[in-house]
């Protein structure tokens, strides 16, 4: 909407247009000390620039969010581990036929001369004794079914060493 002084009216042919009526307005003036304020604003120095052109940093890597270590574990001493001891082995191939078994009589690493130790029967012809006792060279004699006593020398095994023999009767 216009203000009324400026919207048209219809008039007669001879009216003659109403100027509307303009009243001033006191303004209070400002405190002295204010128009100085405003009157004289700081002057700040001129400042000087320079242009640098900056040269394009290769991307880097997040490095990764640092995790807490655990505290190390107490050192214990370790004893040196002992020697592995070392296998003696008997092994015979001979078929000793349904029924029957196979033993040893000897001396050392507890062999007897009186009295054999019955070998294991690995397979129809395979029969192993171990030890890991023997700390001297066993001398040995295999019998079957610990009554017949194989033909030849007494045999010899060294400690950790094997030895495969195949006895006759």
């Amino acid at each position: 909407m216009k203000p009324k002084a400026v919207q048209k009216t219809k008039l007669g042919a001879n009216a003659k247009p109403v100027k509307p009526k303009v009243e001033a307005v006191a303004v209070p003036a400002p405190p002295a000390a204010a128009v100085k304020a405003i009157a004289k604003p700081p002057i700040a120095p001129p400042v000087a620039f320079t242009l640098k052109i900056a040269k394009p940093v290769p991307a880097v890597a997040k490095p990764a969010p640092a995790v807490a270590k655990p505290a190390p574990a107490p050192v214990v001493p370790v004893a040196p581990a002992p020697p592995k001891p070392l296998v003696t082995t008997v092994a015979a191939r001979i078929d000793v036929g349904l029924g029957n078994e196979l033993f040893i009589r000897g001396e050392g690493n507890g062999l007897s001369w009186e009295k054999g130790q019955l070998l294991e029967c690995m397979d129809p012809t395979t029969w192993i004794w171990t030890t890991t006792q023997a700390k001297t060279a066993v001398v040995f004699k295999l019998l079957l079914n610990d009554q017949v006593w194989s033909l030849g020398n007494d045999l010899t095994v060294e400690p950790g060493q094997k030895v495969e023999v195949t006895p006759t009767f």
